[in-house]
């Protein structure tokens, strides 16, 4: 009787056992979540949604996107309700927002990641040309895409190939046929069919143009985009090499020369930087002015501060506020706002005290008032904006 009851009683153990394990097992099951939810549960949604206004300041694309990118090649990247796709245009989506990120166009492509950390890389059509796996891809340049895997980089073709063997700790997009790259201490110039092209140097800085600026042994020297020096002299400070002329340091005094190496001018101040296309901000010590690639002053020694130029434009400040010139000195809007933001596509812009922000056009005049809180340069005649 005794036996009897011990077996009865572990069979109803084992019993409940099974049944517990079995519940267990569902509602585990029932709370296994897909990337995709467990990614959009951490989405934050703001109240206030972005859309796009056209140059006479109005709205031409809803705002109804939690994010939104700038428009490239007709196409901008929108970001709706946690998830990243593509629009033209008229507002209407040409690529579906299923994605978890995405980037482009550039050059004819796009790239999108999706929830199972894939990257693809897309055509004009929305067709998939490769997929990658990868920690991060970057838009292809010279017909030649990089990505970054476990802290190495390395470049693929748009075949898919790989375009050399060797891995490197720094790598830069291809310009102008050639990339930086670094495998272990110093950097050498790659080109696009995978061979290196210049000697090895402490710093190869980006291409400006198409001469790279390098240091070597703390001296500065310029390289053509082929790898080869402009010339042979090397200088013991020198800037980016901006426009046909470098900014370079020639004995204790700065001097603008050309790719032979010639003095075009001398610049005697305490401090001098280039600001772009043909122009040299200067210091003597207690204000800022500019000079041309001659030396001579476009604008007077009396501003507190200079932005680099754009567009054939350059911002300035006097006493906290800032306003805009040509680059013939003459002033097209005057020093009274307390932001402002260069030149993009003929519109920069401004914040208005106690208002918000508007563009002015390439002649100092607002033409779309100051009533945004949230906007951003134009790109192909749109700017993103956040409506409140």
């Amino acid at each position: 009787m005794k036996l009897d009851s011990c077996i009865n009683l572990t069979f109803f153990i084992l019993i409940v056992t099974l049944l517990s394990t079995n519940i267990s097992c569902k509602e585990d099951k029932k709370e296994l979540k897909s990337e995709e939810d467990i990614f959009l549960e951490d989405h934050y949604s703001p109240d206030k949604k972005w859309g796009y206004v056209n140059t006479a300041g109005r709205l031409a694309i809803e705002d109804k996107f939690d994010d939104c990118r700038d428009f490239s090649e007709k196409r901008a990247a929108v970001n709706y309700k946690g998830k990243w796709g593509f629009i033209d245009k008229g507002g209407g989506f040409v690529v579906e927002p299923v994605y978890r990120e995405a980037y482009g166009y550039k050059n004819g492509y796009a790239l999108v990641r999706g929830f199972d950390d894939v990257w693809l890389l897309l055509d004009t059509k929305a067709n998939t040309k490769m997929r990658i796996t990868a920690d991060r891809v970057f838009l292809p340049n010279d017909g030649i895409l990089r990505y970054q895997k476990q802290g190495i980089y390395a470049y693929l073709t748009l075949e898919g190939d790989t375009l050399t063997p060797k891995k490197f700790l720094r790598a830069s997009d291809f310009n102008n046929a050639t990339a930086i790259v670094k495998e272990t201490d110093q950097d050498q110039l790659l080109n696009t069919n995978g061979e290196f092209v210049s000697e090895k140097y402490d710093k190869i800085y980006p291409l400006q143009g198409d001469v790279y600026r390098v240091k070597k042994e703390g001296k500065f020297a310029y390289l053509s985009s082929s790898g080869k020096l402009l010339n042979s002299k090397t200088y013991a400070q020198a800037f980016d090499y901006l426009d046909g002329h470098a900014l370079v340091k020639l004995n204790k005094r700065y001097a603008v020369i050309n790719a032979t190496g010639k003095v075009l001018s001398n610049l005697d101040y305490e401090l001098a930087e280039p600001a772009g296309e043909g122009i040299f901000r200067v210091f003597d010590g207690k204000h800022w002015g500019l000079v041309n690639v001659k030396g001579k002053l476009v604008a007077d020694l009396e501003y507190e501060m200079f932005y680099n130029t754009a567009e054939s434009h350059i911002a300035f400040s006097k006493i906290g506020l800032w306003g805009f010139m040509n680059l013939q000195g003459e002033i097209i809007r005057e020093a009274k706002h307390p932001l402002v933001w260069d030149f993009k596509d003929g519109y920069a812009r401004v914040i208005e005290a106690r208002r918000g922000i508007g563009f002015i056009d390439t002649g100092g005049k607002m033409v779309i008032p100051p009533y945004f809180v949230d906007v951003r340069d134009f790109y192909e005649n749109l700017a993103r904006v956040q409506v409140y």
